[in-house]
């Protein structure tokens, strides 16, 4: 799990979040994009709960991602997750009902790689929508989804770190032009702030 952060040391809520369920500290990569983030991180001891702390210079969120795909090997899966995220879930009869275990969490992964090794595709996501009612078993592969939840195999394609915003939909763009689909899974979600 990668969770590319930025001017949140003394809030983790996504470390947090992973912390609970049980998540190895091992599977956590983290990873700051400047200077005072090091050394903001650092003291308030992100670096000490996490498997990976990484810095690498950048300027913006796309580079960021780039820097924790960059430390994946080609093939290789990395879960890129938003720094801000409170909990995970599923839905069921139209309510979300939260994701307690790292086992459940892993299973998630797992079933996501899986199918995208079948259907020949490099990235997969969860739904945006916070209302469980607009959830539905389906799996759709020609979506745009947002960073909160991003399983990216490393496939030679970056995040475009000349735009400020939307580098996560851009992203989701090159996979369906490259691959022709990813898989955005309509029935887990990734509640953030």
């Amino acid at each position: 799990y990668g969770i590319p952060s930025y001017r949140r040391a003394e809030r983790q809520k996504t470390l947090d979040c992973l912390e609970s369920l049980g998540i190895r500290q091992e599977q956590i990569w983290l990873s700051v994009q400047d200077e005072q983030d090091y050394e903001e991180y650092r003291a308030a001891g992100v670096d000490k709960r996490v498997g990976r702390f990484i810095y690498a210079p950048g300027k913006c969120a796309a580079d960021n991602r780039n820097t924790l795909l960059s430390n994946v090997k080609m093939g290789g899966w990395i879960c890129l997750l938003e720094d801000d995220i409170k909990w995970f879930g599923r839905a069921v009869d139209k309510k979300w009902e939260k994701i307690t275990t790292a086992q459940e969490l892993d299973g998630i992964a797992q079933e996501m790689v899986a199918r995208c090794e079948l259907r020949g595709t490099v990235l997969a996501g969860m739904t945006q929508l916070s209302n469980a009612y607009f959830s539905s078993a389906r799996i759709r592969e020609r979506a745009l989804f947002d960073g909160s939840w991003m399983l990216v195999k490393r496939c030679g394609l970056r995040f475009d770190n000349s735009i400020p915003m939307f580098d996560d939909s851009e992203y989701c763009l090159k996979v369906m032009r490259r691959y022709g689909r990813l898989q955005m899974y309509d029935y887990y979600h990734a509640e953030h702030d």
